[in-house]
């Protein structure tokens, strides 16, 4: 597989913790995937009680400023790094990163995406990685 230059994007992103008002839609670059990543076009984004705590500074978790909220999410590779053969581009998958879903694009490890079953729409898949792993 090639692996495509870098890409800009939108995403839903925070500068400094606090309400909703520190979120902003912001273009951001997105690197090429590096060798065991994919870079998937995101179809939707799962956003979790976790996401908003982390936002508001009330979770022991903490994320490096600024940040693109949320986590888990679901779309389609797009592009993938050297090393890759579990996937392929077009491929419909879902997963969980520790910041950095709501945008149009993600870089997410291969070890942090799953395909996507045939019968299960990508809204609903994007709840599934976070949600599934609590429930």
């Amino acid at each position: 597989m090639t692996t495509p230059a870098p890409q800009s994007c939108r995403a839903v992103r925070y500068h400094d913790v606090g309400g909703p008002d520190v979120l902003a839609v912001e273009t951001i670059d997105v690197p090429a995937p590096g060798e065991g990543e994919l870079r998937i076009r995101l179809a939707a984004t799962g956003l979790n009680p976790v996401d908003f705590k982390i936002r508001r500074g009330g979770s022991s978790y903490v994320v490096d400023l600024p940040t693109v909220l949320g986590r888990e999410f679901s779309g389609v590779v797009e592009a993938a790094g050297r090393g890759i053969t579990e996937f392929r581009i077009g491929d419909r998958v879902f997963g969980s990163l520790p910041s950095g879903s709501a945008s149009e694009l993600v870089i997410a490890p291969v070890t942090a995406v799953a395909p996507v079953p045939a019968d299960v729409d990508l809204e609903l898949a994007a709840g599934l990685a976070l949600a599934g792993q609590t429930a």
